[in-house]
């Protein structure tokens, strides 16, 4: 993702340098269809912190949560079918707890996104909502033209992770020290939840929990060698992937997690 980010904006630049070369009104088309691209841009991120924050005031009013069957049909007309890229059968994911930052719009939240299995937020929702202060006009425009693309590049479903109850796997220390081989072990409890992103609606929902395992195995000495600690937390995560990812086949089989080589 950072390539294909770095790729337009040094295209972009590149195209910009060639401008000195363009006659005034090739420039003047150009510099149209740039403005033109984008507003389009800034619209659709707008339309879509609009969308999570009515989707984040639907969850404060729902009292329970349960095993609601998805829509196939429904489900399958927010999949882009006339693509090959996999990114295509992918939704958009995000924590519950990150909603509440979009209730002023994009751009609106905090840098201190909370580090507890972020990778389940999208990257380009978490830039969504970062403030923009301190950041050149070429690095905010060129964030808001990726955000908007991988928004386009995914199936129209958000993913919501909503926990009822987690901790993270720590590994226990003593006397501020790390103890080896000694950990808690992580879990989560909570549903996995899809909504239309198009316009907020829900779609389904399923009840999924994970928790670390009883050991891990890592090295301390080869080339991709790992800590202990590293190991734990790399373990947690694989475990929770694993279990959202079957919780998503339960709902349907036309999205695709990506947290899996091979995805049934």
């Amino acid at each position: 993702m950072h390539i294909l980010r770095t790729f337009t904006v040094t295209a972009t630049v590149l195209f910009t340098l060639a401008c000195a070369g363009m006659t005034p009104e090739v420039q003047a088309k150009w510099e149209k269809e740039q403005a033109e691209k984008a507003a389009a841009a800034e619209q659709q991120l707008t339309a879509t912190a609009a969308t999570l924050a009515a989707i984040d005031q639907k969850l404060a009013t729902t009292t329970e949560l349960g095993e609601v069957s998805c829509d196939a049909a429904r489900i399958q007309a927010l999949v882009h079918k006339d693509k090959n890229e996999l990114d295509y059968q992918k939704p958009s994911t995000i924590r519950r707890d990150l909603l509440p930052a979009f209730a002023k719009g994009p751009f609106t939240g905090t840098k201190d996104v909370p580090a507890h299995l972020s990778w389940m937020n999208s990257e380009w929702l978490v830039k969504l909502q970062s403030p923009l202060e301190g950041r050149a006009d070429w690095q905010v425009s060129s964030d808001k033209e990726w955000i908007a693309e991988r928004l386009s590049d995914r199936a129209q479903v958000l993913l919501v992770y909503i926990p009822t109850e987690e901790a993270p796997a720590k590994v226990a220390k003593q006397d501020g020290v790390f103890t080896e081989g000694v950990y808690d072990m992580g879990f989560f409890d909570g549903f996995l939840t899809l909504w239309d992103f198009t316009n907020g609606e829900f779609l389904c929902s399923t009840y999924f929990s994970a928790e670390s395992s009883s050991s891990v195995q890592f090295d301390d000495r080869g080339l991709m060698k790992t800590t202990f600690e590293e190991a734990v937390e790399a373990d947690f995560k694989e475990q929770v992937q694993n279990k959202a990812t079957e919780a998503r086949q339960r709902l349907t089989p036309d999205l695709r997690l990506g947290y899996q080589i091979f995805e049934l």
